[in-house]
């Protein structure tokens, strides 16, 4: 976790599956290669995974900032929304979406901290369908990341 203007913010990463020993059984069928999204999830947020699950989504969206455009990534889970952000011409952010493209789905592995517990939440969800949409991101000749990017 890294501290922007006095508020704490969870790093995720993208780990390759072949790296989890043992692997998730959630995961079976993907290529090992397959990128794992990852997040630490604190004990605010933790309850959202003690409850029954409930219905997920998972999808795409980009923003324009002073320091160039960036992509959204996220994840909700009834209440629990989590967005990853990236810079939108990232190339491992787009070969990551290529690997999923492929597959269908995308893994996710949060790493929740309750109380006095930490624990791993895997989940592996469908990837949307309209995935050419974004396609157009890919490319685009915006200025390099800035470090507060």
């Amino acid at each position: 976790m890294i501290n922007i203007e006095s508020e704490l913010v969870a790093v995720g990463k993208l780990v390759p599956l072949q790296h989890f020993k043992p692997r998730p059984k959630q995961t079976i069928g993907l290529p090992k290669e397959t990128p794992v999204l990852t997040c630490h999830v604190g004990p605010s947020e933790a309850y959202c995974f003690s409850r029954k699950p409930g219905d997920a989504s998972f999808g795409f969206g980009h923003f324009d900032t002073d320091d160039g455009p960036l992509m959204s990534i996220r994840f909700q889970l009834d209440d629990l929304q989590v967005y990853w952000v990236a810079q939108l011409t990232d190339p491992e952010v787009w070969a990551a979406i290529d690997v999923w493209k492929r597959a269908g789905r995308v893994p996710i592995l949060f790493n929740v901290q309750e109380a006095k517990r930490r624990h791993e939440m895997v989940c592996v969800i469908d990837l949307p369908r309209d995935m050419s949409r974004h396609d157009v991101h890919r490319l685009r000749p915006d200025n390099a990341p800035t470090e507060r990017t």
